[in-house]
């Protein structure tokens, strides 16, 4: 697979691809599947006898109170990261670009790839702040497929996570780091 960085081709790793694409599809597909499991909650009673039986297996295992707490913790620990990763690339970029004369081309490409880096921890840092709440209302929820939801969540959030470890958000889509600049999944 080839991919254009200022104006030049240049094949991705199968890794890139991978991390990049395929896992960030795949937990999505999870989030969709669980809230498909809901629907289907509602309208099927079988749906809903098997999730019940799964569930509370689940609480007793996985979702035990005192695994919660811990699970909160690390996302604290992810989410006071990512911010401090977003206070350190904003306050860095803002100095680069004090610092450099503006050129048409790679200029243009540089705060393209800036805002889609600040982006993608914002996003994340949500995201975290999302699975807190969804794990904190967990004793209380009702619905059928709520610890599904928490878990396909958690899955989205690992691959943010996954892929801030893997690519590293501070040299993502800078020239030296090839194409993953693209750290949004759109293809612009």
């Amino acid at each position: 697979m080839e991919a254009t960085v200022n104006g030049t081709r240049r094949k991705r790793s199968f890794m890139s691809l991978l991390i990049e694409r395929f896992i960030p599809a795949l937990s999505w597909l999870l989030v969709t599947a669980s809230l498909t499991l809901e629907k289907f909650a509602e309208s099927r009673m079988g749906v809903y006898r098997s999730l019940s039986v799964r569930n509370q297996s689940l609480s007793t295992g996985l979702f035990a109170p005192s695994n919660l707490s811990l699970y909160m913790g690390i996302i604290a620990i992810g989410l006071a990261v990512c911010l401090l990763l977003f206070v350190m690339s904003r306050a860095r970029f803002s100095k680069q670009g004090k610092e450099r004369s503006t050129s048409e081309g790679s200029q243009t490409f540089r705060e393209s790839s800036k805002r889609r880096r600040l982006n993608y921890l914002l996003r994340t840092s949500l995201l975290s702040v999302l699975l807190v709440v969804l794990l904190w209302f967990y004793p209380s929820a009702t619905w059928p497929a709520y610890p599904w939801i928490v878990i396909s969540t958690g899955a989205v959030l690992m691959t943010h996570y996954l892929r801030i470890a893997c690519v590293g958000v501070m040299t993502m889509g800078s020239e030296e780091a090839g194409d993953y600049g693209n750290v949004s999944g759109d293809n612009r």
